[in-house]
């Protein structure tokens, strides 16, 4: 498991096996991990403040922009379901500073029919809410 959070991790490699590890009953290394998914989390949170660095991010919202943010929701959501605590407050910041700093161009960009900027708002609000903000 700490080998699959090790570089560009799989989500969908992590959840499964997490789940067998709790199939087969096997005692996880909870210090560990949680450095671990720490890391992971660390790692996308930078490639994701990297992405959004500038204007030009937000022109496409492709298969890899979704690709990103997916992996980085999914990762969200499985260190949230751990029997363990695992340190969010990168993923927070970063989430809630690009929301702050974009939200409002790329509203307005999607109130004029810029596909890609909806795209990108939506992506970043359901990343903020899943981080637990309350957007209204």
């Amino acid at each position: 498991l700490r080998e699959a959070l090790a570089g560009d991790p799989e989500p969908e490699r992590v959840q499964a096996l997490i789940a067998e590890a709790d199939r087969f009953g096997v005692t996880l290394d909870t210090d560990g991990l949680a450095h671990a998914f720490g890391q992971a989390l660390t790692r996308l949170t930078r490639r994701v403040r990297r992405a959004v660095a500038d204007d030009d991010t937000f022109a496409t919202f492709g298969p890899e922009q979704a690709r990103v943010i997916a992996g980085f929701t999914t990762l969200v959501e499985i260190a949230e379901s751990l029997p363990f605590e695992v340190d969010l407050a990168q993923a927070q910041n970063l989430t809630w500073q690009v929301r702050r700093q974009r939200r409002e161009w790329l509203e307005t960009r999607a109130g004029a029919g810029d596909e890609a900027a909806r795209a990108w708002a939506d992506a970043i609000d359901a990343l903020t809410e899943r981080l637990g903000f309350a957007l209204r």
